[in-house]
């Protein structure tokens, strides 16, 4: 009957002592009224990830869960997986086979019908403990972050890839990307990898940065029991298609809290604002601030930057460019000469952030929202300069975390009170990384996105 012990082959009760010796009350139980399916069981973080609680899936809020400082080996947000009737106080229970093993059939069988196990509280509420993340893998990137972090929640991270896989050629790449999405079918057969992946692997949730997977391909993922969330970190200029608002997501994410408006009232879709972030992994101080004084720049040289950066180069102020260089089409500069040649990630990013006497971040006329490079260039200890907009006065303060401007007069007189005041740039800098640290991690994001699906 429910809620009694049931028996369990020799292999089981192995399992069970392993986590036996990790937990004070240990139950067995034939679970059901789950009201998501997970699929899965305990494994243990890779020794690489810094996870600070150990990989664990208590149902108790953690003491040290109010926010992170700016040093490097301060304690993560842990999540509170469980938000049922307990309140999340309750104990865990050990997983237990839900079904006789039995053959497996050809046919596609519901997730009910599936031979699992299951974690979950004394209260009968799931507990997620895997995510997959579908986007580009580059050192780095948005899928690369989120796929860093996620252990430290007390989860295990899966890569599943891209929606469309790289050539290795970027001309080629550019043509596929361009003409598949003109074919339903091309599109859908390039993509079914992913479902089968997702399936194959169990995972509970799906985190998807990319925007060009197809709606077959969602219903599919949650055809398996997964839910399945979009967080879309560009602007609306960069949407395409906008495939991915006719796709039945759980939920919509965005970085653009004006978009977010129009969906949600408008459109009724259920969509959130929820900004991009820095990796306290990464993203930290660690080098001596203005140690190398000149101002940087580290992305994508599209004409309204190079036309910023030739008046800020005619008024003889310093500038380091780096990242994929300029394109093929734009002639020849002489901000050309500025540019590095280098891409830089990870450690040398906030390296280069640090010891600069400024970070310019002008963005995209279509951005209404900020950018990652805020968050990142405050994350490593950066003064950044940043184009006003009216989300970033909730994220940090003007004038003492971040430097603002809406005229390029503004931002000329910004770099040579910069460039005159290095110790300025250190105060900027610990500012920004404290603020970043303690409210604008890929820990604390992730956490909103997987209490909110749960």
């Amino acid at each position: 009957s429910h809620g009694q012990p049931q028996p369990i082959e020799q292999a089981e009760r192995i399992k069970i002592r392993t986590v036996e010796s990790r937990l004070s009350h240990v139950e067995v139980f034939q679970m059901d009224g789950v009201r998501t399916t997970i699929i899965g069981e305990p494994r243990p973080s890779p020794p690489r990830l810094r996870a600070t609680t150990g990989y664990t899936l208590v149902c108790e809020e953690p003491t040290n869960s109010e926010g992170v400082s700016a040093q490097p080996d301060a304690p993560l947000p842990t999540l509170t997986l469980c938000r049922g009737r307990c309140g999340g106080r309750c104990q865990l229970r050990v997983p237990a086979l839900l079904h006789p093993a039995g053959k497996r059939q050809r046919r596609r069988r519901a997730p009910s019908d599936l031979v699992a196990r299951k974690w979950a509280c004394n209260c009968g509420y799931a507990l997620i403990v895997r995510v997959g993340v579908i986007g580009p893998l580059g050192p780095d990137s948005f899928a690369d972050n989120i796929l860093d972090c996620l252990p430290d929640l007390g989860v295990e991270a899966v890569a599943l890839g891209p929606s469309r896989r790289s050539t290795g050629q970027p001309r080629i790449d550019a043509v596929v990307d361009r003409y598949t999405p003109q074919s339903q079918t091309l599109d859908v057969m390039s993509q079914r990898g992913l479902a089968i992946g997702a399936a194959r692997t169990e995972c509970d949730v799906i985190i998807s940065v990319d925007g060009g997977l197809r709606p077959e391909t969602v219903s599919r993922m949650r055809d398996s029991g997964a839910k399945v969330a979009l967080w879309f970190p560009d602007h609306m200029a960069n949407m395409g298609n906008q495939l991915m608002l006719t796709a039945s997501y759980d939920r919509l994410f965005f970085t653009d809290p004006y978009l977010v408006r129009w969906m949600s009232t408008l459109e009724g879709l259920p969509a959130i604002y929820l900004p991009e972030a820095c990796n306290p992994h990464w993203h930290r101080p660690i080098a001596e601030p203005a140690s190398q004084p000149g101002f940087v720049s580290v992305g994508n040289m599209y004409p309204t930057r190079v036309l910023l950066f030739d008046r800020l180069i005619a008024d003889s102020v310093p500038l380091r460019l780096y990242g994929p260089g300029f394109p093929r089409w734009l002639p020849d500069r002489p901000l050309t000469a500025h540019h590095t040649g280098r891409f830089v990630v990870r450690e040398e990013k906030a390296r280069t952030f640090r010891q600069s006497s400024g970070v310019l971040n002008n963005l995209h006329p279509a951005e209404r929202g900020v950018n990652c490079r805020l968050f990142e260039a405050a994350g490593s200890g950066g003064a950044v300069l940043c184009d006003a907009r009216e989300p970033l006065r909730d994220l940090f303060e003007d004038g003492s975390e971040v430097l603002t401007f809406t005229t390029y007069d503004d931002l000329l007189a910004l770099c040579i009170r910069l460039t005159r005041d290095p110790d300025l740039t250190r105060r900027i800098g610990d500012a920004a990384a404290a603020r970043a640290h303690a409210e604008h991690t890929y820990q604390h994001r992730l956490r909103v996105i997987l209490e909110d699906l749960v």
